[in-house]
């Protein structure tokens, strides 16, 4: 009963609303293209973005993504490149709806806090479980990459699982029961590796060889079917790599080398941060909860040799979390969700230690309580000082109602809570908070595409009217990422690299990545030609013959002939 309760509530507020805004730029575009390729090339073995071998991730994910789209979507275009064929009647095909390509990660965010739940009941009680599994989902960065598309919430619920499925093994004793579970361990890890690489390995072996090293649970280590568990991982992990790399040659030397190692200790991807850039991001990540926290690691931290073995499942969370925080904060290439995995272990000890104190009033209770208002109003001046600072403040206005709405049920739910707590005690508070929680978040997700502007879709809602058979669709100097998803195939694209250049030189990407000479043949040409471009390089193209279509705040759509509309 509990699994369905919390399966219909979960899913609910993960799914509410979640195909009414358009796909975010670069993360959600790239995504939900690369599988819907694969669904239009009928290749699943080498993904393809715009056409062009992409090998910076695994397949997984991609996998699940396109089983989604050939599930849902009857509108892929099944000819991939009309514009380099001879006709093309498929042009104006509507495009796959948001929602197809985000149901996927909304029932992978769900399965995760499901697995959370039943391993929590487990370790500890139903109670820590019930709790735990709804903390994740309230907390703010799980909600947010629960509801886009992004490879983060898979890794993150593969390796959750794995960790889960390894600590609550070794609970058991030998039998079915563990030996189902150690291999539950293994195959979650190998999936974790398909999903985003060598981290779906490293991060189990360390921190349960830390976990063993601390405890000195050596004879574990006899009991855990190593042998035929390496087997069943290298089962699951070797196939798709020995496939790519036969008939991809170049593969090996890129992945593992470029996008593994160097990627991880040099500034080839250039997203270098600060060491300290996750500190604020798992703050404001874990809210509203983060008020929680420190009181939980307390409780939680073993004070002396004999708390390391009667405390050893909280060692071992908090081992889950110092691993990947430190691991990525030492990265030269950091991003946002990289620290997505660790959010169960921080739901797992929070709904632990709020699960102690479910039923009387603790002074790390209240102290969490009261500071919450507190903590809402400091992000409230920070937001303010950014707004007034930020050149980017003029193209957020439309958004900002959203996010003050957003902000200020937060902040009232904040004020309320302490004076639920006062009147009924934690439990009336746990609830108010993870309902104003929800509702707040989803208020803010709203608003969204009113802040963020760099969705090309509304641009490809006024061309698609206006497409006919034989013309073309240039992206120029700009790879839009959500270009081809929304124009439903493969786009033409001018002095674009970037991150297309490793499989540009690898295949014959001629006939659609054009040189400028050839781009300006085709535009004083009598063939119809629609670019979109940014305002910037929209100058370059008034050396020609230009007739204006549609403008967003950032970006414009042109053609070299003028334009009437099928109706006229």
């Amino acid at each position: 009963m509990d699994l369905l309760w919390l399966s219909l509530t979960i899913a609910l507020l993960f799914g509410l609303f979640l195909g009414v805004r358009p796909l975010s730029s670069p993360d959600e575009a790239r995504y939900a293209e690369i599988p819907r390729e694969m669904v239009a090339l009928h290749d699943f073995l080498t993904p393809h973005l715009n056409g062009v071998k992409y090998f910076e991730k695994p397949p997984l994910f991609y996998w699940i993504q396109a089983a989604s789209i050939r599930l849902f979507s009857s509108t892929t275009n099944k000819n991939s490149y009309p514009q380099v064929a001879k006709t093309n009647t498929a042009l104006s095909t509507p495009f796959i709806s948001e929602w197809v390509v985000r149901l996927a990660n909304a029932l992978i965010a769900l399965l995760g806090c499901l697995f959370l739940y039943s391993a929590a009941r487990l370790l500890f009680n139903r109670r820590t479980g019930l709790l735990s599994s709804i903390v994740l989902a309230t907390s703010l960065l799980y909600f947010a990459l629960a509801r886009m598309v992004t490879l983060d919430m898979c890794l993150s619920v593969c390796l959750s699982g794995s960790l889960l499925a390894f600590l609550v093994a070794v609970k058991f004793p030998l039998g079915g029961k563990r030996r189902c579970l150690c291999y539950a361990a293994y195959g979650l890890s190998a999936l974790a590796v398909l999903t985003k690489g060598l981290v779906g390995i490293i991060f189990p072996v360390t921190i349960v060889g830390l976990w063993i090293l601390l405890t000195h649970q050596w004879r574990i280590l006899n009991k855990c079917y190593i042998y035929s568990g390496i087997i069943l991982f290298l089962l699951i992990v070797l196939p798709w790599h020995v496939l790519v790399q036969y008939k991809n040659p170049e593969f090996l030397q890129f992945y593992f080398i470029d996008q593994q190692f160097l990627r991880y200790s040099t500034l080839i991807a250039q997203r270098y941060q600060p060491n300290w850039f996750f500190i604020p991001i798992l703050i404001a990540g874990f809210l509203p909860w983060i008020a929680f926290l420190l009181q939980a690691v307390a409780e939680g931290w073993p004070g002396t040799r004999l708390q390391l073995q009667q405390k050893s499942t909280q060692v071992f969370v908090l081992l889950w979390i110092v691993v990947i925080f430190v691991f990525f904060s030492f990265s030269h290439s950091k991003l946002i969700p990289y620290i997505l995995p660790m959010f169960p272990a921080l739901a797992l000890l929070t709904g632990n230690y709020l699960s102690i104190h479910f039923d009387q009033r603790s002074s790390g209770i209240k102290w969490g309580v009261i500071s919450l208002p507190c903590i809402w109003l400091f992000f409230g001046v920070l937001g303010i000082l950014w707004l007034r600072c930020s050149h980017a403040a003029d193209l957020a206005k439309p958004g900002i109602p959203f996010v003050l709405a957003g902000y200020g049920i937060f902040l009232l739910t904040s004020v309320a809570a302490v004076i639920f707590y006062v009147q009924y005690g934690i439990k009336a508070t746990f609830i108010w908070l993870a309902c104003g929680s929800a509702i707040s978040f989803i208020v803010f997700s709203t608003g969204i595409p009113r802040v963020d502007i760099r969705s090309i879709k509304p641009l490809v809602q006024v061309l698609q009217p206006l497409l006919q058979p034989h013309d073309k669709i240039v992206s120029y100097r700009n790879y839009y990422q959500d270009l081809p998803f929304y124009v439903n195939h493969r786009v033409l694209t001018v002095d674009v690299v970037g991150e297309l250049n490793f499989g540009m030189q690898h295949q014959d990407t001629t006939q659609w990545m054009l040189s400028a000479a050839r781009f300006w043949s085709l535009w004083h040409s009598r063939q119809r030609v629609f670019v979109i471009t940014d305002k910037a390089s929209y100058r370059t193209l008034q050396q020609g013959t230009t007739y204006l279509i549609a403008t967003t705040p950032r970006d414009i759509l042109l053609s070299n002939q003028p334009i009437k509309k099928k109706n006229q």
